[in-house]
């Protein structure tokens, strides 16, 4: 999951090797210690910062991923834009290129040009709930490879938070010191309650919730031996094929780097870290778990989950992230503890890669598609995104086409089936539609040939091309007899041509359609989940998902079922009452060390809201040639219109609209387009105010 999680790769309770950290107390302020792979220096600006920097470096051989973690001073306020600026050792060095913006493993479809689109020597990251991270890639010389790169990532953190702490010669911290902050670590802090005594205090957005799981770092020169004074108070333990083990006491050692354990809180308890060499023990005491969201709302929230089954995963067989039920038991029923079933659930799960799925189930009471809702938002969709860093979803719902509608409550509907709903990049030339993810696992532990075993691991190939190795982790694998999966897969759903293939050893997700993987939100403009940060307050309310992302965006994402299309069609369909909603996973990308991108799933909401604002009209000229869409055009729907304009490679579209009015393309914030000879179709999007958006599309 895309270095989201703060306790990815727990899958043995052992130490974290080749990570060499650096403590800079020697660093002046407003810079940042020894940056390598052809960077002179990282300087920071918008913000005062601490001495006490930690400089996490991972990797065997250029180039490394780096990760700092920063203390911003005391004070600074929320809304705060902090800026890193990189200054290249050689500033005439033209090929080692600094962006926002990474390659696609497997389709190679986020080319050179792409990388320099989004090449800056600056980035900003804006201070909210007290922090703030930032992920950038230095390719050394792009000119050679555009996957041989170094990742880096910058947390910021106030320096009121105590986080880490540093106890009889150990340090201790929430959260892997490697990978961007997130939920619910980045907002806990340990607070002094006594002699060596701390309370573990939650000091996030989510006002009154008090979290269950905690990821926890150690690092010492001595053994460490961590103890609980009940079972209501656990640490929880993976084998290598990631059955977790629950243990009330767990010990190890960090060496050059960290000694890690995920601890579950089932009530109020406490823990000792006992460092070998001292006479007193450290104790970290915990609240019992408490989210206050957890009130069903049947007006509001889904009724509970009919499938999930993750795609290539860190957590595919562990009972966190990789469980769509709380608890861990990655069960279905009972409905109520189903992640999402009250709204949000601040731990959520993982989607793992491209085709992993939930299906939520509004069957008694269908989401309606309706220009009175805010921007036409019919439902939003919660996820773990953060600026930098998003995780597209794609979303398909079991609705009912209108076949005709004579205004007067007379409907005629057609039989319920799977439609897309298309976001912006379903139309661009680098969307793969309607094809088939193929994973295939092959573990031959026991076999002597050397050869045989370094070819074990999971493996990935989109529609008909050559199958590529994700991972040499063979537990990343969602297999049959773990976790349930075969329970909650949906297998035996009769909705569900989704899953094709399923053994202990093949996994085939079809009616997918794959996009580029990106770290930067403003690629996936509209119609993806978990790209957008979770608000504050998540009660369904919308906000615009045609507003173009900035960093001070947060939300959620909007789906309007105005975006519907046959699955893998391009023609706009006049659907309504959607029974179920199924988010999938829409990229297929390993990130090595930083995981996969899975997205994250932490709640669904029918839209709350009116508006009465209407979608203004808006004139097109094709190769110059003016047409009125309301006149020359077909209407699917309300505001919804398909034009065939026998496009060729070489048309040139415009647009004229409300010089307000958010105008997409294809996905591109533009109003002017020019076909390839790649281009199916022209997706139009005008947006005013809160009104509903007007669609046309052009074949």
């Amino acid at each position: 999951m895309k270095a989201k999680k703060t306790i990815a790769l727990i899958l043995v309770m052992v130490m974290v090797l080749g990570l060499l950290t650096v403590t800079a107390s020697a660093t002046p302020a407003g810079s940042l210690s020894s940056p390598t792979n052809g960077i002179k220096s990282i300087t920071i600006s918008g913000a005062n910062i601490n001495n006490n920097e930690d400089r996490t470096l991972t990797g065997s051989s250029a180039p490394y991923n780096l990760t700092y973690n920063v203390k911003l001073a005391s004070g600074t306020a929320d809304g705060t834009v902090v800026t890193a600026t990189f200054e290249k050792e050689n500033a005439s060095n033209e090929n080692l290129v600094v962006s926002s913006a990474k390659p696609n493993s497997i389709l190679n479809a986020v080319s050179r040009k792409h990388i320099k689109k989004h090449a800056s020597l600056t980035y900003n990251a804006t201070v909210q709930n007290g922090t703030a991270t930032m992920t950038v890639y230095v390719y050394p010389d792009l000119s050679d490879s555009v996957k041989t790169y170094g990742t880096y990532v910058i947390n910021f953190q106030l320096a009121d938070v105590n986080n880490p702490i540093t106890v009889n010669g150990t340090q201790i911290r929430f959260g892997d010191p490697a990978y961007p902050m997130t939920e619910p670590e980045r907002y806990m802090s340990f607070e002094a309650a006594g002699t060596n005594a701390y309370n573990a205090v939650y000091a996030g957005p989510t006002a009154g919730f008090v979290p269950d799981l905690y990821s926890l770092y150690l690092k010492s020169d001595a053994a460490l031996t961590l103890t609980s004074n009940s079972t209501d108070v656990v640490f929880r333990t993976y084998d290598a094929n990631g059955n977790m083990t629950e243990k009330n006491s767990v010990t190890g050692t960090s060496g050059d780097g960290y000694f890690s354990t995920v601890i579950y809180a089932k009530a109020a308890g406490s823990i000792q870290v006992a460092t070998a060499g001292s006479t007193t023990a450290t104790t970290i005491n915990f609240s019992a778990p408490n989210d206050p969201s957890a009130v069903h709302n049947a007006q509001l929230h889904p009724e509970g989950a009919t499938a999930y089954l993750p795609g290539l995963t860190q957590y595919a067989n562990r009972g966190d992230w990789g469980s769509v039920s709380a608890g861990g038991d990655n069960l279905l029923d009972p409905a109520n503890k189903i992640k999402g079933y009250y709204g949000f659930a601040a731990n959520g799960f993982s989607l793992g890669s491209l085709g992993g799925y939930v299906q939520y189930d509004f069957h008694s009471n269908p989401i309606r598609n309706l220009d009175t809702n805010p921007y036409g938002v019919d439902f939003v969709v919660y996820g773990n995104a953060f600026n930098g860093n998003p995780e597209a979803a794609a979303v398909q719902v079991y609705a009912q086409e209108i076949l005709t509608d004579d205004g007067n409550g007379n409907v005629t509907y057609g039989p319920y089936k799977w439609y897309e709903l298309a976001g912006s990049m379903y139309y661009s030339d680098s969307a793969v539609r309607n094809t088939t993810v193929s994973y295939t696992l092959l573990k031959a532990a026991d076999d002597a040939d050397e050869e045989t075993k370094n070819n074990d691991g999971v493996y990935a190939a989109i529609g008909n091309a050559a199958s590529t190795k994700f991972s040499a982790a063979t537990t990343w694998f969602p297999t049959k007899g773990s976790m349930n999966h075969e329970a909650t897969s949906g297998i035996n759903d009769t909705t569900n041509t989704y899953i094709t293939e399923y053994t202990d050893t093949t996994l085939k997700f079809t009616g997918v359609t794959s996009i580029p993987d990106s770290d930067s939100n403003v690629d996936y403009a509209f119609g993806y989940a978990d790209v957008t940060p979770v608000p504050s307050v998540k009660d369904g309310t919308p906000v615009n998902p045609y507003t173009p992302y900035t960093s001070d965006k947060v939300g959620g994402d909007g789906f309007d079922l105005a975006w519907a299309v046959e699955i893998g069609g391009t023609t706009p369909v006049k659907v309504d009452n959607a029974k179920y909603v199924r988010i999938y996973s829409a990229v297929l990308y390993n990130t090595g060390i930083f995981g996969e991108t899975s997205p994250e799933i932490t709640g669904i909401f029918r839209a709350v809201g009116t508006t009465a604002e209407t979608a203004s009209p808006v004139t097109v000229s094709i190769n110059g040639a003016g047409i009125d869409p309301e006149d020359d055009a077909e209407q699917i729907s309300r505001n919804v219109y398909y034009y065939h304009a026998g496009l060729t490679a070489g048309t040139a579209i415009s647009v004229s609209a409300n010089e307000t009015a958010n105008v997409y393309i294809n996905g591109a914030y533009s109003n002017t387009f020019t076909t390839t000879a790649n281009t199916a179709a022209v997706q139009i999007v005008v947006q005013s105010g809160t009104a509903e958006a007007f669609i046309l599309v052009i074949d």
